[in-house]
């Protein structure tokens, strides 16, 4: 991939060191969204998607993405739209 797209190769990498630096902050802030201390089966019910921004000429890799829009939704309602082309999901 390196070869045929450079920069799409740069920014999965990127993405995947990325994945790997969630905060502490932002996994109690998943809990609180799902609302998994009310109801623990939520996790099996629901989905978190986020709409993020790449960020490429930013050295931390920390700060690569950054969150535009994020929010809670029904695991069915998702997988029942057919308008849904790509997200990026953390589950």
């Amino acid at each position: 991939m390196r070869r045929h797209d450079p920069k799409g190769a740069q920014r999965l990498s990127d993405w995947m060191k990325w994945r790997t630096l969630i905060p502490t902050p932002f996994f109690h802030a998943l809990i609180h969204a799902f609302a998994l201390k009310r109801d623990s089966t939520r996790g099996r019910k629901y989905i978190f998607v986020e709409l993020v921004e790449y960020m490429p000429n930013v050295k931390d890799p920390r700060y690569k993405f950054r969150v535009i829009e994020c929010s809670v939704f029904r695991l069915e309602d998702v997988v029942a739209d057919e308008g849904v082309h790509s997200v990026l999901i953390y589950a």
